[in-house]
């Protein structure tokens, strides 16, 4: 129910995501703009979120990280990997209503062909990041930018993503006569880890390490299976060994922290408290806050992104991000 300020009933506000995709090239940082025909204006790919329709499934809208990537897809004709959240820009609309943009990073990865029509995107250009001040229409659109190049300075835009996932719901414990280990994903479940896919291919981690429970296998399979990625079983993960050793977790968790690679972690609650405390050691000030404090971490489905980036004094998490495919 949308609240009411001052006895009118306010509207809730439109939500709306994009990426300022970037790359370096002979000319130095470059950013990627798009100009909208409808509205005159020069700013960063972007759009709403859609209802999407799966095979044996009712529809679902899409997270805004999903629309994001989409979004520069079908504007640019760019692939991109999201990297670290940008600040986001809110605007009001000619109805009163407020719209809100999130923003990420962007790195392309192929480059294909733009499929929206030229009446809504009709020109879409590669500048120099220093000079996308002068180019951009909306004031507000220089916040993720000056964030952009702030980061750039740092040599911390490069990032890469070390994903942890809960197992999707499972069949409850009293209902379940067989192995525990075997204990299988609901249709709801099934599901969530269908609709785990997309949400994991904003990332693309190339790394799949899992508890070898069933519960978690089934959870990961459906993205292994499409980008047909390994699935690494690993004891440490599950709930027994973290009764018997919680410094197990932790270790998996330090040495994806310190890899080379992209990789996502899907275990269970008992194990989620050493696996954030890992993540915690990691961690800036700000992104720990951002980390789940108390049990039960994550709930069945979600994902928690930390955005890492290489120093030389070891590997940090600088951001950190959660989300729910419900």
């Amino acid at each position: 129910m949308s609240a009411r300020t001052g006895g009118r009933q306010a509207k809730a506000p439109v939500l709306a995501a994009g990426a300022l995709c970037w790359r370096r090239t002979a000319r130095g940082l470059e950013v990627l703009v798009v100009h909208s025909a409808r509205y005159d204006e020069w700013s960063w790919p972007k759009g709403k979120p859609e209802v999407v329709a799966a095979t044996g499934t009712d529809g679902h809208r899409e997270l805004l990280p999903e629309c994001a990537v989409r979004e520069v897809a079908e504007e640019t004709g760019v692939q991109v990997r999201l990297g670290r959240p940008l600040p986001e820009v809110s605007y009001r609309l000619p109805d009163g209503r407020q719209k809100r943009v999130s923003y990420w990073v962007g790195r392309p990865y192929e480059y294909g062909e733009p499929t929206a029509s030229a009446d809504e995107i009709d020109d879409v250009r590669w500048i120099p990041a220093e000079q996308a001040h002068e180019h951009l229409s909306r004031g507000g659109d220089l916040r993720p930018l000056d964030r952009l190049l702030h980061l750039a300075r740092r040599e911390r835009l490069g990032t890469r993503a070390l994903l942890v996932v809960r197992h999707a719901r499972a069949v409850p414990r009293k209902q379940w006569a067989g192995e525990e280990d075997e204990r299988p994903l609901t249709l709801v479940g099934l599901r969530q880890a269908r609709r785990l896919v997309t949400l994991l291919d904003c990332w693309q981690p190339v790394v799949v390490e899992t508890s070898p429970w069933r519960r978690c296998v089934d959870t990961v399979r459906p993205y292994t299976q499409r980008e047909h990625v390994a699935l690494h079983k690993d004891v440490e993960l599950t709930e027994v060994t973290a009764l018997q050793d919680p410094a197990a977790a932790a270790s998996v968790v330090r040495r994806l922290v310190g890899a080379d690679e992209d990789a996502v972690i899907c275990t269970h609650r008992p194990v989620l408290g050493p696996v954030t405390a890992a993540l915690r050691e990691s961690a800036t000030r700000s992104a720990a806050r951002a980390l789940p404090s108390s049990d039960p971490w994550l709930g069945k489905g979600e994902l928690l992104v930390g955005h890492v980036t290489p120093e030389t004094t070891g590997s940090r998490i600088r951001a950190v991000e959660r989300f729910d495919i419900g």
